[in-house]
């Protein structure tokens, strides 16, 4: 699976993404801090997963996943986020996310669904 992780905190980007690879086999083709970095990125290495920070620095993770689903984007859209699940959730999964992560849950459930792309727990969707 080839994966671009957009997360704005360069010390956590780099602990996911090394989980990731180690215990999932993922390919990180790609990493953004930000809304238009992570764009270019998307654009430039065609990803079958996107791991989207909802609260980045520069830009927004809701608006990121928006505009990569009015720029056709048809891989998977995957946000984390610390923020209150019940208030973000719904409104994530409206502007085209596929699953919303709270990051506040432990990091063994978002790898179960990783490694399992063709079924019903791929990216967490069976947690």
């Amino acid at each position: 699976m080839k994966l671009v992780v957009v997360e704005d905190s360069a010390i956590l980007r780099r602990m996911v993404v090394q989980r990731l690879e180690d215990e999932v086999g993922a390919t990180t083709v790609g990493q953004a801090d930000g809304e238009s970095t992570a764009l270019t990125t998307v654009k430039l290495t065609s990803p079958d997963a996107v791991l989207v920070d909802l609260n980045l620095a520069s830009g927004s993770g809701l608006a990121l996943v928006s505009r990569l689903r009015a720029h056709r984007f048809r891989g998977r859209l995957i946000v984390l986020s610390s923020n209150d699940r019940e208030a973000y959730e719904p409104m994530v999964l409206a502007r085209g996310a596929d699953r919303f992560y709270d990051k506040s849950n432990d990091f063994e459930g978002l790898l179960r669904g990783l490694g399992n792309p063709a079924g019903s727990l791929w990216m967490g969707m069976g947690d």
